[in-house]
């Protein structure tokens, strides 16, 4: 039966999927539902053996935002990059959407290749060399993506744009029940507030894939020289934003569920540098921004579980990212942004210049710090 859903997400039944299939693609399939929580998705595996993805986009989807995601995969299509993306299968008229209507409520009808591999979020361990391959592939990414330009990229009031993090946790706030929680979540706003803003106009932008949390990055399968990345899923949330934001949002999933995230963030540092080298002011707000994602993923979080229709697929994160901000908070911010540095080949400290001339400059002020030893007196 296709019954509406309370926040407008189609649920469309599997029937109806595979007639979609047949008078629009001209495929005899076979549908599974596929977890989400905006659009409607079936894995469809047809008569042939060949497997796509079957999208019911939400009917409040702007049309303009769908041909900004086919748009990106048939660029990142013509590109020599190390991983896969999903590509548009086109109707049998052409179209790499079409209008479908149900119960007066039209909504957009995609249809995307199928990509095999496990999903990020189910390996275990997480491994430093896996990370530095996720590093390297959102490098190679954004590399790609700054020859890319689209006019519905500039998305205003975007739910999920980093650099309003402060306004996003802000709302969300008072929905942590918890004080010790809700203080060390608006410590992460106050200091986003002062380290990330006042520098957000002069950071690189960009086009950004925006989401490459756990569950949308591909991995390989086992092998005795290691896991790699080998594909990027769900292209949804592609915007314009500061460049760096896309590594801090693999960075803040990607240090989920393991024992060591700090090295696990410079394993995706170092890998990223590699390809597309960081400047100084993206290294300096990188570790706030990651810090930021977390604590709007857990805003939301308890924000969503406050409403009568709860999606777990909305929660699924919630808490290892709780786990993640209790490590983090452990580190001093200066400490994380000099092993930034440091892992990206530069100089830790970034006034150790200053700090020698100093030195030079006071060498006859100075004196031994310990006393000479009266043992021997």
């Amino acid at each position: 039966v296709n019954q509406p859903h309370p926040d407008g997400q189609p649920c469309l039944a599997k029937s109806t999927a595979i007639k979609l299939l047949s008078s629009s693609y001209g495929l005899s399939a076979t549908v599974e539902s596929l977890p989400g929580y905006h659009d409607q998705n079936f894995r469809v595996q047809t008569d042939s053996g060949e497997e796509f993805v079957l999208k019911i986009s939400n009917p409040r989807e702007d049309p303009d935002l769908l041909d900004l995601q086919t748009d990106a995969l048939n660029f990142l299509a013509g590109r020599e990059v190390s991983f896969k993306v999903p590509l548009t299968i086109p109707t049998k008229d052409g179209e790499s959407r079409f209008s479908y209507s149900e119960n007066e409520t039209p909504t957009w009808v995609r249809l995307l290749s199928y990509l095999k591999g496990d999903v990020l979020a189910g390996v275990q361990p997480r491994t430093a060399p896996l990370l530095e391959s996720l590093g390297q592939c959102l490098g190679q990414l954004d590399v790609e993506l700054s020859g890319f330009e689209h006019a519905a990229a500039r998305r205003r009031e975007f739910l999920w744009d980093l650099s309003r993090a402060n306004y996003l946790i802000e709302g969300h706030l008072g929905h942590l029940t918890d004080h010790g929680r809700r203080a060390m979540v608006e410590n992460i706003r106050v200091e986003f507030e002062s380290t990330v803003v006042p520098f957000l106009d002069e950071l690189p932008r960009s086009i950004i894939h925006n989401d490459a949390n756990d569950y949308n990055v591909l991995v390989s399968d086992p092998s005795p020289q290691g896991r790699t990345v080998i594909g990027l899923l769900d292209f949804a949330d592609i915007s314009e934003s500061p460049t760096i934001c896309e590594l801090a949002i693999a960075a803040a999933y990607g240090i989920m569920g393991t024992a060591n995230p700090v090295a696990m963030i410079l394993a995706l540092v170092r890998g990223y540098n590699e390809v597309r080298p960081l400047t100084e002011l993206e290294l300096e707000v990188l570790f706030p921004l990651i810090r930021a994602r977390l604590g709007v993923s857990v805003s939301l979080s308890a924000s969503h579980s406050r409403t009568e229709n709860r999606d777990p697929y909305l929660s699924i994160s919630e808490m290892p990212a709780w786990s993640a901000l209790d490590h983090l908070s452990a580190i001093h911010p200066r400490l994380a942004r000099n092993l930034f540095r440091d892992v990206c080949g530069m100089e830790p400290c970034p006034r150790h210049q200053e700090v020698k001339a100093w030195i030079k400059a006071h060498k006859s002020e100075m004196g031994p710090l310990v006393l000479p030893s009266l043992d021997n007196a």
